[in-house]
């Protein structure tokens, strides 16, 4: 849901990840509210291999958020390239760095509902403690759900009355 762009971000000067939502989502009050809320929880994340949210917001009726651009690929696209699989120790790392990064997020009370290939993202050549990045705002598909499909708002109301913010 949504389409990401690379963009340059004028007053700093830094090249962002930018998510447009569909306009219609920004019709929505409670979905509104709701994004921008869990927008600022998430944005407070700061940890090696969670994408760091620079700004979230409306623009002219659009919902957005900005966050750190990644220069790689995902792992979705990464297991296509290699359907050999992966050398046991760089599964590992993956693995080990992407719990540490849901860790800290639980740590934090923020719960991530849509981990799956396509919000790991991978930086090849990078430092090996380093190379894994999980977006922080991949929830927004959820979300959307949540508000159409009465388990996923069960589901949401659930994990808030138990204090966590769904993500």
């Amino acid at each position: 849901m949504g389409e990401v762009y690379r963009a340059e971000e004028v007053e700093l000067g830094r090249t962002v990840a930018l998510k447009l939502l569909p306009r219609q989502l920004a019709e929505d009050q409670r979905f509104r509210d709701r994004f921008l809320r869990e927008s600022r929880l998430a944005a407070g994340l700061n940890h090696p291999h969670i994408i760091p949210v620079y700004r979230a917001g409306e623009a002219d009726g659009v919902l957005f958020i900005a966050m750190h651009y990644v220069d790689g690929t995902d792992l979705r696209r990464l297991l296509k390239q290699h359907p050999e699989g992966f050398d046991p120790d760089r599964a590992l790392t993956i693995l080990e760095q992407v719990a540490d990064a849901l860790d800290a997020a639980h740590t934090a009370g923020l719960i991530h509902r849509d981990v799956k290939p396509g919000n790991v993202l991978i930086v090849e050549g990078g430092r090996r403690d380093h190379s894994t990045r999980l977006w922080a705002l991949f929830m927004l598909e959820l979300w959307h759900r949540a508000f159409v499909d009465d388990g996923g708002a069960a589901a949401l109301a659930r994990a808030e009355e138990a204090g966590a913010v769904a993500v």
